[in-house]
């Protein structure tokens, strides 16, 4: 279709910029040999390329502004330690020793059980 206009439209220059699919890739080989012979299209593509390049420059810019380079240090430390912690093994499960059968904990041990019971207990008293 594109062969019938005269120049490119922005979308055929984004789509030589950025070719994405098959259908791009051959928009763009015709966009390419039409860049070859069009000096207009050749300098709106220099001019896209341009934006872009300041866009990003902005970019970067900004992003120093937000994360300077010590703070960027600090964060990426940071993660490489969650990642290291994450990938060390897992420590041996503490297995806790119950009483057993008929032995009895000692008093200082069942004075918080006790005091959690009736405190669920005074909760659920209606007076």
């Amino acid at each position: 279709m594109w062969p019938l206009r005269r120049h490119l439209d922005d979308d055929d220059l984004l789509a030589e910029l950025f070719p994405a699919s098959g259908a791009d890739r051959r928009r763009s080989g015709a966009s390419a040999r039409h860049l070859r012979r069009c000096v207009a299209c050749a300098a709106r593509r220099a001019e896209f390329e341009r934006l872009l390049e300041a866009a990003a420059a902005a970019h970067d810019e900004a992003f120093e502004t937000v994360f300077p380079p010590a703070r960027l240090a600090a964060v990426q430390a940071r993660i490489v330690r969650r990642l290291e912690r994450a990938a060390d093994p897992p420590r041996a499960p503490r297995i806790l020793r119950f009483p057993a059968r008929g032995e009895r904990a000692a008093p200082a041990r069942r004075q918080p059980a006790h005091a959690g019971l009736l405190g669920a207990l005074d909760a659920l008293t209606p007076f």
